[in-house]
């Protein structure tokens, strides 16, 4: 509810501004924070207009945020063909823009919805490039949740060796984040 709130009151400053990038961020944010909310109608309303806002050198990456997070909407209302769709589109734009970053989330969103789909071939292989690139440019809030995917995945398969190194490595980070929730998660898992 606090985070819905604090979208809502920077979609607010960002119109006022009449800024386009700062508009397109309060929109992935607050569209965001609606769809964890589970109030995917109102996470589709905020996001959707920012793709009619013109896309120029200083919001071609805030729109890409806003389309990935729209495959993300799309992905939890179980619309993994538009998902998809929405993420390999992001994705080559990702890699047509050098963003690492972005890409890497979007490898780790591609794997979820490959292994819902019970695609585990490619679910691993687009976990593991995304966890090379978490590890690349230092994205320590990705890292431990590519770890999670690409381990249960794993132990699924019977791997749990592999698994349990990487559950392992998932444990230490959020340590290190003092992330207790995440600990919790790890240790359930291990």
């Amino acid at each position: 509810a606090a985070s819905v709130q604090a979208g809502r009151s920077a979609l607010a400053l960002a119109l006022e501004s009449e800024n386009p990038a700062w508009e397109l961020q309060a929109r992935a944010v607050l569209g965001n924070a609606l769809r964890l909310a589970s109030d995917y109608p109102a996470a589709r309303e905020v996001m959707v207009p920012g793709l009619r806002l013109a896309i120029t050198a200083n919001t071609t990456l805030h729109h890409w945020w806003l389309r990935y997070n729209l495959g993300r909407l799309a992905w939890n209302q179980g619309l993994y063909g538009r998902a998809e769709e929405r993420f390999l589109h992001a994705q080559k734009q990702a890699e047509d823009m050098g963003d690492d970053q972005l890409l890497a989330q979007v490898l780790n969103s591609r794997g979820i919805v490959a292994a819902n789909q019970d695609e585990i071939d490619r679910a691993e292989a687009l976990y593991r490039r995304s966890l090379t690139l978490a590890n690349e440019v230092g994205d320590t809030a990705l890292q431990p949740k590519v770890l999670n995917n690409l381990a249960l995945l794993l132990r699924d398969r019977g791997a749990v060796g592999e698994a349990r190194q990487l559950l392992e490595a998932n444990l230490e980070l959020h340590t290190a984040a003092q992330n207790r929730r995440g600990m919790a998660n790890a240790l359930i898992n291990l």
